[in-house]
């Protein structure tokens, strides 16, 4: 009855619940618009969304991974910015380069446990 459209739309809100909090919780933000607003001079928010808008998705996140594993603040911070991008993409976009909402809830899960915070993922994501 509902079909994959319901899940989809599911699968986002629950992206963008753990992103809210995320930001609330990690970069004392009030509001998702706000910190969307600060990352918008962040260099690599700026650079992993610029590699993803040019269909390089993969690369992008990989780049992030990389960045990641030094437990930098500001690695986390990109990382949801570019989360936060990703999941305002439609399906067509992520499914032509290759990229949907399970690897983004993936790439959201493996982020914050590179920073001890898999727990809270956890109560976000299924």
């Amino acid at each position: 009855m509902f079909g994959n459209d319901f899940e989809e739309d599911f699968i986002m809100r629950q992206i963008k619940n753990l992103i809210d909090a995320a930001v609330k919780l990690v970069c004392n933000v009030d509001t998702t618009a706000q910190f969307r607003r600060e990352m918008e001079n962040d260099a690599l928010a700026n650079r992993l969304i610029e590699r993803a808008q040019n269909g390089n998705i993969n690369e992008a996140e990989n780049r992030l991974y990389s960045e990641a594993e030094s437990h930098d603040p500001a690695a986390l911070r990109a990382g949801l910015a570019f989360y936060a991008f990703l999941n305002d993409m439609d399906d067509d976009f992520l499914a032509a380069h290759d990229f949907s909402r399970e690897e983004i809830q993936d790439g959201i899960r493996h982020l914050m446990q590179a920073y001890d915070m898999q727990d809270m993922a956890g109560l976000f994501l299924a």
